[in-house]
Protein backbone atom coordinates (compact mmCIF):
# COMPACT_ATOMS: atom_id res chain seq x y z
CA UNK A 1 0.00 0.00 0.00
CA UNK A 2 1.29 3.56 -1.17
CA UNK A 3 1.27 6.53 1.61
CA UNK A 4 -1.87 7.68 -0.01
CA UNK A 5 -3.80 4.59 0.79
CA UNK A 6 -4.12 2.98 -2.33
CA UNK A 7 -2.99 -0.76 -2.99
CA UNK A 8 -0.91 -1.06 -5.93
CA UNK A 9 0.57 -4.43 -7.47
CA UNK A 10 4.50 -3.97 -8.06
CA UNK A 11 4.82 -5.51 -11.65
CA UNK A 12 8.47 -4.68 -11.94
CA UNK A 13 11.48 -2.11 -12.62
CA UNK A 14 10.92 0.68 -15.79
CA UNK A 15 14.02 0.02 -17.73
CA UNK A 16 14.86 3.52 -18.76
CA UNK A 17 14.63 5.25 -15.26
CA UNK A 18 14.74 2.47 -12.81
CA UNK A 19 11.64 3.81 -11.19
CA UNK A 20 9.04 1.10 -10.05
CA UNK A 21 6.34 0.07 -12.00
CA UNK A 22 3.05 -0.38 -9.93
CA UNK A 23 -0.59 -1.49 -10.89
CA UNK A 24 -3.29 0.57 -9.00
CA UNK A 25 -5.89 -2.29 -7.75
CA UNK A 26 -8.51 0.43 -8.79
CA UNK A 27 -7.64 1.68 -11.71
CA UNK A 28 -5.87 -0.91 -13.84
CA UNK A 29 -8.29 -4.14 -14.50
CA UNK A 30 -5.95 -6.50 -14.84
CA UNK A 31 -2.83 -7.56 -17.12
CA UNK A 32 -2.09 -9.69 -20.23
CA UNK A 33 1.28 -10.90 -20.66
CA UNK A 34 2.73 -12.70 -23.89
CA UNK A 35 5.86 -14.31 -23.94
CA UNK A 36 7.76 -17.54 -25.03
CA UNK A 37 8.05 -20.16 -22.02
CA UNK A 38 10.37 -19.23 -19.75
CA UNK A 39 10.19 -15.73 -19.75
CA UNK A 40 8.71 -15.09 -16.85
CA UNK A 41 4.92 -15.07 -17.22
CA UNK A 42 3.56 -17.31 -14.36
CA UNK A 43 6.72 -15.85 -12.00
CA UNK A 44 4.74 -12.53 -12.86
CA UNK A 45 1.45 -14.28 -12.52
CA UNK A 46 2.93 -15.89 -8.67
CA UNK A 47 4.02 -12.41 -7.65
CA UNK A 48 0.44 -10.77 -7.90
CA UNK A 49 -1.43 -13.41 -6.53
CA UNK A 50 1.19 -12.79 -3.52
CA UNK A 51 0.17 -9.21 -3.35
CA UNK A 52 -3.17 -9.45 -3.65
CA UNK A 53 -3.11 -11.84 -0.69
CA UNK A 54 -0.95 -9.52 1.28
CA UNK A 55 -2.17 -6.86 0.90
CA UNK A 56 -5.97 -7.17 0.97
CA UNK A 57 -8.66 -9.13 3.48
CA UNK A 58 -10.60 -11.94 2.41
CA UNK A 59 -13.31 -9.52 2.64
CA UNK A 60 -11.36 -6.98 0.28
CA UNK A 61 -10.34 -9.30 -2.63
CA UNK A 62 -10.27 -12.99 -3.50
CA UNK A 63 -8.43 -15.01 -6.24
CA UNK A 64 -9.35 -17.12 -8.56
CA UNK A 65 -6.51 -19.64 -9.92
CA UNK A 66 -6.29 -21.00 -13.36
CA UNK A 67 -3.78 -22.99 -14.12
CA UNK A 68 -3.89 -25.95 -16.05
CA UNK A 69 -0.28 -26.51 -15.70
CA UNK A 70 -0.60 -26.53 -11.90
CA UNK A 71 2.58 -24.56 -11.22
CA UNK A 72 0.93 -22.76 -8.48
CA UNK A 73 -1.43 -25.62 -6.83
CA UNK A 74 -1.42 -25.30 -2.68
CA UNK A 75 0.44 -21.59 -3.23
CA UNK A 76 -2.54 -19.52 -2.39
CA UNK A 77 -4.67 -22.15 -0.20
CA UNK A 78 -6.40 -19.58 2.39
CA UNK A 79 -9.39 -17.54 2.71
CA UNK A 80 -8.22 -15.44 0.02
CA UNK A 81 -8.35 -17.91 -2.73
CA UNK A 82 -11.90 -18.30 -4.02
CA UNK A 83 -11.01 -20.94 -6.27
CA UNK A 84 -7.98 -22.91 -7.87
CA UNK A 85 -8.86 -24.72 -11.15
CA UNK A 86 -6.65 -27.41 -12.54
CA UNK A 87 -8.87 -28.58 -15.67
CA UNK A 88 -11.54 -27.84 -18.43
CA UNK A 89 -13.67 -30.33 -16.11
CA UNK A 90 -13.64 -27.01 -13.69
CA UNK A 91 -13.75 -23.97 -15.16
CA UNK A 92 -17.48 -23.71 -16.69
CA UNK A 93 -19.14 -23.90 -12.92
CA UNK A 94 -16.34 -21.55 -11.55
CA UNK A 95 -16.85 -19.12 -14.29
CA UNK A 96 -20.86 -19.51 -13.98
CA UNK A 97 -20.74 -18.67 -10.15
CA UNK A 98 -18.44 -15.34 -11.06
CA UNK A 99 -21.48 -14.40 -13.60
CA UNK A 100 -23.66 -14.90 -11.05
CA UNK A 101 -21.55 -12.22 -9.07
CA UNK A 102 -20.98 -10.09 -11.11
CA UNK A 103 -24.37 -9.64 -12.49
CA UNK A 104 -25.48 -9.03 -8.95
CA UNK A 105 -23.30 -6.05 -8.86
CA UNK A 106 -24.38 -4.53 -12.11
CA UNK A 107 -25.14 -0.51 -11.44
CA UNK A 108 -29.33 -0.45 -11.69
CA UNK A 109 -30.76 2.70 -12.78
CA UNK A 110 -31.33 3.92 -8.74
CA UNK A 111 -27.51 4.06 -8.54
CA UNK A 112 -26.62 7.48 -7.46
CA UNK A 113 -23.54 9.77 -9.55
CA UNK A 114 -21.67 9.36 -5.85
CA UNK A 115 -22.56 5.66 -5.66
CA UNK A 116 -21.00 5.15 -9.14
CA UNK A 117 -17.92 7.27 -7.96
CA UNK A 118 -17.30 5.63 -4.31
CA UNK A 119 -18.65 2.28 -5.69
CA UNK A 120 -20.90 1.65 -2.82
CA UNK A 121 -24.18 -0.19 -4.52
CA UNK A 122 -22.56 -3.55 -3.38
CA UNK A 123 -20.53 -5.28 -0.67
CA UNK A 124 -17.79 -8.12 -1.24
CA UNK A 125 -14.26 -8.67 -2.53
CA UNK A 126 -13.10 -7.30 -5.63
CA UNK A 127 -12.16 -10.68 -7.84
CA UNK A 128 -8.62 -11.51 -9.27
CA UNK A 129 -9.07 -14.13 -11.95
CA UNK A 130 -5.43 -15.14 -12.43
CA UNK A 131 -5.04 -17.29 -15.53
CA UNK A 132 -1.45 -18.64 -16.87
CA UNK A 133 -1.19 -20.42 -20.09
CA UNK A 134 -4.61 -19.13 -21.60
CA UNK A 135 -3.52 -20.97 -24.96
CA UNK A 136 -4.59 -24.65 -22.67
CA UNK A 137 -7.76 -22.87 -21.48
CA UNK A 138 -9.55 -21.07 -24.59
CA UNK A 139 -9.40 -23.47 -27.32
CA UNK A 140 -12.39 -24.45 -29.64
CA UNK A 141 -14.77 -22.95 -26.91
CA UNK A 142 -13.77 -20.30 -24.84
CA UNK A 143 -14.70 -20.73 -21.01
CA UNK A 144 -14.05 -17.04 -20.75
CA UNK A 145 -16.83 -15.58 -22.85
CA UNK A 146 -19.28 -15.26 -20.67
CA UNK A 147 -16.93 -12.61 -18.87
CA UNK A 148 -16.84 -10.70 -21.90
CA UNK A 149 -19.79 -8.18 -21.08
CA UNK A 150 -18.07 -7.50 -17.78
CA UNK A 151 -14.75 -6.11 -19.08
CA UNK A 152 -15.98 -3.01 -19.62
CA UNK A 153 -17.53 -2.24 -16.11
CA UNK A 154 -14.65 -4.39 -14.80
CA UNK A 155 -14.21 -1.65 -12.27
CA UNK A 156 -17.92 -1.16 -10.97
CA UNK A 157 -18.12 -4.94 -10.52
CA UNK A 158 -15.27 -5.54 -8.80
CA UNK A 159 -13.19 -7.48 -11.74
CA UNK A 160 -9.65 -7.76 -12.65
CA UNK A 161 -8.13 -10.18 -15.15
CA UNK A 162 -4.49 -11.20 -15.19
CA UNK A 163 -3.62 -13.57 -18.13
CA UNK A 164 -0.50 -15.15 -20.00
CA UNK A 165 0.05 -16.18 -23.41
CA UNK A 166 2.99 -18.02 -25.41
CA UNK A 167 4.03 -15.74 -27.90
CA UNK A 168 3.59 -18.74 -30.57
CA UNK A 169 0.72 -17.91 -32.79
CA UNK A 170 -0.64 -15.01 -30.26
CA UNK A 171 -0.56 -12.34 -33.37
CA UNK A 172 -3.74 -14.47 -34.38
CA UNK A 173 -4.66 -15.03 -30.95
CA UNK A 174 -5.44 -12.21 -30.21
CA UNK A 175 -8.10 -12.27 -32.42
CA UNK A 176 -10.14 -14.35 -29.29
CA UNK A 177 -12.86 -12.13 -28.77
CA UNK A 178 -11.40 -11.49 -24.61
CA UNK A 179 -8.13 -11.12 -25.80
CA UNK A 180 -8.95 -8.62 -28.24
CA UNK A 181 -11.37 -7.04 -25.33
CA UNK A 182 -8.55 -6.99 -23.41
CA UNK A 183 -6.54 -4.55 -25.84
CA UNK A 184 -9.30 -2.38 -26.94
CA UNK A 185 -10.36 -1.44 -23.34
CA UNK A 186 -6.34 -0.77 -22.27
CA UNK A 187 -5.73 -3.11 -20.02
CA UNK A 188 -1.85 -2.69 -19.39
CA UNK A 189 0.07 -5.46 -21.41
CA UNK A 190 3.60 -6.77 -21.40
CA UNK A 191 5.29 -7.88 -24.27
CA UNK A 192 8.07 -10.61 -23.36
CA UNK A 193 10.69 -12.36 -25.26
CA UNK A 194 9.11 -13.71 -28.49
CA UNK A 195 9.86 -15.27 -31.86
CA UNK A 196 10.56 -12.50 -35.07
CA UNK A 197 8.52 -14.40 -36.92
CA UNK A 198 5.37 -12.53 -35.23
CA UNK A 199 5.85 -9.25 -36.88
CA UNK A 200 4.55 -7.67 -34.07
CA UNK A 201 2.67 -8.36 -31.09
CA UNK A 202 0.42 -5.25 -29.09
CA UNK A 203 1.92 -3.10 -31.86
CA UNK A 204 5.59 -3.79 -31.04
CA UNK A 205 7.85 -5.62 -32.87
CA UNK A 206 8.68 -9.18 -31.58
CA UNK A 207 12.70 -10.41 -30.52
CA UNK A 208 14.48 -12.20 -28.36
CA UNK A 209 14.37 -10.87 -24.42
CA UNK A 210 16.48 -12.04 -21.12
CA UNK A 211 14.09 -13.76 -18.67
CA UNK A 212 11.33 -10.92 -17.31
CA UNK A 213 12.61 -8.33 -19.08
CA UNK A 214 10.13 -6.61 -21.90
CA UNK A 215 7.64 -4.16 -22.95
CA UNK A 216 4.91 -2.49 -20.91
CA UNK A 217 1.86 -0.75 -22.99
CA UNK A 218 -0.18 1.10 -20.49
CA UNK A 219 -2.55 3.95 -21.09
CA UNK A 220 -0.70 6.20 -17.84
CA UNK A 221 2.87 5.12 -18.37
CA UNK A 222 2.82 5.01 -21.97
CA UNK A 223 5.34 1.77 -24.10
CA UNK A 224 8.34 1.71 -21.84
CA UNK A 225 10.80 -1.35 -21.33
CA UNK A 226 10.22 -3.38 -18.26
CA UNK A 227 12.08 -6.05 -15.77
CA UNK A 228 9.55 -7.78 -14.03
CA UNK A 229 8.81 -8.69 -10.50
CA UNK A 230 9.81 -11.94 -9.88
CA UNK A 231 8.29 -14.70 -7.21
CA UNK A 232 9.56 -18.08 -6.74
CA UNK A 233 7.03 -20.77 -5.72
CA UNK A 234 7.56 -21.77 -2.42
CA UNK A 235 9.36 -24.44 -1.40
CA UNK A 236 7.07 -27.58 0.20
CA UNK A 237 3.96 -25.88 -1.10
Amino acid sequence: MTANGRRELVLGLEGDRLGTVRLDQRADPGLLLIGDQETGKTATLRAIARQVVETNSPAEAMVVIVDYRRGMLGEFDGPCQLAYVRSAAEIGQVVAELVTGFEQRLPGPQVTAEQMRSRSWWRGPDIHVIVDDYELVAVASNPFLPLLPFLAQARDVGLHLYVARRAGGASRALLDPVLGGMRELNFPAVLLSAPRDEVQLLGLRTGPQPTGRGVLVHRRLGTVPVQLARQNARVGG
